[in-house]
């Protein structure tokens, strides 16, 4: 079975030795929400073709739509045609050398500006969908107070009327120090002609982020996207949606999109936890995942994990995967949004992508999905009602 984890539930990954916590799971014997309509499977052969991606994408070019992922091991980009359900291409920079490009992360504006952000965050290159280099920037690392990273859950943004660029960083303090939360979590830059111009470190974490004397929120973490000319945030811990202003670095609370899967208040994780625990904390308690938005119709998805105990009746430990997910859908400014939930081990619900349409790309490579086909990359195309 192909195993298909989130990077950081990856690395937390351990076997687990304490006694099992009480189960803390919310209505989860809901009958299956009719709202849920399967449009497409998709299935493509994939033989050797990689299939187990650090970050996905999608494009559309001339009606036909693809889903890109970055294999880190072969530093390329596959490019998959979800349209004729076969690989198209790769794109694939050289891991030594002085043309040397450790691909961390991507952004696709369009089939002639490709965004690559370095291992490091400090090289930019823009490609084409061949590969072609169009344009190469260098900067210095170290910004006013941030560092540039690459991070799954902070994406790339570009501003094309204003050609800035929002790149994920952070302050080199630890998210257990109160200091932390004084800081963004991005840094906008200006582009012109060959450089990369730093304007202003950006982004804030709610008061609510900030550690009391004994615990605090384990992983803090925002999800960014594009909203016009603004960005709208998604806290994994906060059940309120954010618009910040980048230009005036100014965060403001939209709406508060609390998932019926999750109780009002999250729980905290103690300061001086161990790894294991904090392994723990991440399998068992509920949270915020991603954040997509539909551009053609405004409507905005928000990912549920559903909280889960420990382990299971058997005794046996609870994978990430094994948990509830569901999905909170509406308008931006809809007070009462809609929440579908998931079939549970069928759909790997950080690999999914809206296509517009009011439709989503979602992942069935869930290991606990027993119609997991080997040599085949597989999807559904589903719409939410």
């Amino acid at each position: 079975m192909k195993n298909y984890l989130f990077l950081f539930v990856v690395l937390l990954l351990f076997s687990c030795t304490q006694n099992k916590k009480p189960n803390n799971e919310l209505n989860t014997n809901i009958s299956k929400n009719e709202t849920l309509s399967i449009i497409k499977a998709i299935s493509i052969p994939i033989d050797t073709l990689p299939y187990n991606f650090e970050y996905t994408s999608i494009h559309k070019e001339d009606n036909e739509l693809y889903f890109v992922g970055l294999d880190k091991p072969t530093n390329a980009l596959y490019f998959y045609s979800i349209t004729n359900q076969s690989f198209s291409h790769k794109i694939q920079k050289p891991t030594e050398g002085s043309e040397k490009f450790m691909i961390k992360q991507f952004y696709i504006h369009s089939k002639d500006s490709i965004f690559l952000l370095d291992d490091y965050g400090t090289k930019l290159q823009i490609v084409n969908i061949r590969g072609n280099n169009v344009c190469s920037f260098k900067f210095k690392n170290k910004q006013k107070t941030n560092i540039v990273e690459a991070s799954l859950g902070k994406g790339i943004i570009y501003f094309g009327r204003d050609n800035k660029i929002v790149l994920p960083s952070y302050v080199e303090i630890e998210d257990t120090k109160a200091e932390f939360y004084k800081y963004g979590f991005g840094s906008l830059f200006l582009l012109k002609n060959d450089s990369l111009s730093l304007i202003n470190d950006i982004g804030k974490f709610p008061d609510e982020y900030t550690p009391d004397k004994s615990s605090y929120f384990y992983y803090p973490s925002a999800n960014m996207i594009k909203y016009n000319d603004n960005i709208l945030l998604s806290f994994s811990k906060n059940h309120n949606l954010f618009s910040l202003n980048v230009d005036k670095n100014k965060t403001s609370k939209l709406k508060k999109w609390k998932s019926s899967y999750l109780e009002e208040d999250f729980e905290r994780l103690q300061l001086n936890h161990d790894i294991q625990q904090g392994s723990n904390y991440v399998f068992t308690t509920g949270f915020y995942t991603l954040l997509k938005i539909d551009t053609e119709t405004e409507i905005l998805y928000r990912i549920v994990k559903h909280p889960q105990p420990l382990k299971n009746t058997e005794g046996k430990l609870n994978q990430y995967l094994e948990c509830g997910f569901s999905i909170m859908y509406g308008k931006i400014d809809d007070p009462n949004p809609k929440e579908v939930l998931l079939e549970k081990g069928k759909y790997v619900p950080y690999v999914v992508h809206s296509i517009g349409n009011n439709q989503l790309l979602i992942s069935l490579e869930n290991p606990f999905n027993p119609n997991n086909k080997e040599n085949m990359l597989e999807f559904e195309i589903i719409e939410l009602k």
